[in-house]
């Protein structure tokens, strides 16, 4: 995966850099931790989730709402995701997110292996597609630089960029469908960009990247 720098030419490529975990989130990880989150996109808006991963209780996700990452062995989890009941393979010093979305009578879920920064200096932006257009692109908000460009729908697309302020919007082709006004990027952080949804009205969500506590 390439990373691109708003205002550079620099391209880099890279791997997952676990190393960086414990200097970009607040909390230092257990050696060999593989790091998991929970996004509650349920279409009925109201369902909060109480998740657990790993024999491991989460906190309480409200409707659209996320935990932090907590830290968690390596290895095959069970999980417990409201009516849902499961297993998954972690990788050490992976991040992941598990979505639940759909009827709160027949929820889904999906896993995502989240891109992590390369470049303390840098700050990184993680995109995730969660509402139900097909595609979406984010753009500075005056439709000239494009950061990441048409996601499709469920899937998470990530650009490290210097640290600035900016506006920027999801779109769909030339027309923006949301926008986040004077959003800052700090050097050294992880921040997260959820599209969440319907095309007639999606709704944006951003926060920084943190390590659960305790």
């Amino acid at each position: 995966m390439a990373y691109v720098f708003l205002g550079t030419l620099g391209v880099f490529g890279g791997v997952f850099a676990s190393s960086l975990a414990q200097g970009l989130y607040e909390a230092a990880p257990p050696p060999d931790s593989s790091f998991v989150r929970v996004i509650n996109n349920l279409n009925a808006g109201t369902d909060a989730l109480s998740p657990v991963v790993g024999g491991k209780t989460l906190m309480t996700v409200a409707a659209k709402g996320h935990t932090d990452y907590y830290p968690l062995p390596k290895g095959d989890k069970k999980y417990v995701l409201g009516k849902l009941t499961g297993s998954l393979n972690l990788v050490a010093g992976h991040f992941y997110t598990l979505v639940v979305s759909g009827e709160s009578a027949a929820p889904k879920i999906s896993m995502l292996e989240d891109p992590t920064p390369q470049n303390k200096a840098r700050a990184l932006i993680n995109f995730y597609n969660l509402s139900s257009a097909p595609t979406l692109s984010l753009k500075t908000t005056d439709g000239k630089t494009t950061v990441i460009d048409t996601l499709g729908a469920g899937k998470v697309g990530s650009r490290a960029v210097n640290p600035l302020k900016v506006s920027l919007s999801a779109f769909v082709d030339t027309q923006p469908l949301a926008t986040l006004k004077d959003t800052a990027f700090e050097r050294g952080f992880a921040y997260t960009l959820l599209a969440m949804g319907t095309p007639e009205k999606l709704e944006l969500v951003w926060f920084a990247n943190k390590m659960a506590k305790g």
